[in-house]
C-alpha cells in the first residue's frame, strides 16, 4: 500500500492538462448557451400569453359591465398597437377621464384585427352582451410573425 502511495506522489501526472480544461470550459459554455436560448424563448412565450389574458380580461370586463348596466351605460374596448382601452359609451373618446388603459406586455403588439365589420372598437349590447364586431384579434411579438396568439370574439360576446 505504501509503495502505491509513493508511486502516485512521485508521478508527474498531477492536475489537469490545458486540453482537459479547455474541453470542460467548452462544454460549460455550450450548456449555458442552450439554457439562455431556452429561457429567452420561454420569456417571449410567457409575454405573449400574458398579453392574451389582458385582452380577454378587458373584453370580458366590458361585456360584464354592459350586461350589469353599470352606470346605465354600454362599454367597449378600443384596440391600439401596444394597449387596449376599456371605454364607456357607444364610441371611443381618447380624452375621456373614465377610460381604463391596459398595456400589453413588453414586446407584444396587436398584429392584425380580423374583426367583422372591420373596426378598432368593440362595444356590447346591454341586454344580450352581443358585440358590435366579431372575429379574431391577433397578438404577436414585435415584428416576429412566427410567435403569435389569437383571441377569438364570438357572436355571443365571449372572448377565448
Amino acid at each position: 500500500m505504501n509503495k502505491l502511495v509513493k508511486e502516485v506522489e512521485n508521478s508527474e501526472d498531477r492536475g489537469f492538462t490545458l486540453i482537459e480544461l479547455l474541453i470542460v470550459i467548452f462544454i460549460g459554455l455550450m450548456l449555458i448557451t442552450l439554457g439562455l436560448s431556452s429561457f429567452s424563448t420561454f420569456r417571449k412565450s410567457n409575454s405573449l400569453l400574458t398579453s392574451h389574458s389582458i385582452v380577454i380580461s378587458a373584453l370580458t370586463e366590458a361585456r360584464s359591465l354592459t350586461l350589469f348596466s353599470t352606470n346605465a351605460s354600454v362599454y367597449g374596448v378600443h384596440f391600439a398597437s401596444t394597449s387596449i382601452t376599456r371605454f364607456t359609451g357607444t364610441s371611443y373618446n381618447p380624452l375621456a377621464g373614465d377610460n381604463v388603459v391596459y398595456s400589453l406586455e413588453t414586446g407584444s403588439v396587436v398584429g392584425h384585427l380580423g374583426l367583422s365589420p372591420f373596426t378598432y372598437n368593440v362595444t356590447f349590447q346591454r341586454l344580450t352582451g352581443q358585440p358590435s364586431a366579431t372575429g379574431t384579434i391577433e397578438l404577436q411579438l414585435g415584428q416576429d410573425a412566427s410567435m403569435k396568439n389569437n383571441v377569438i370574439l364570438d357572436q355571443t360576446g365571449i372572448a377565448h
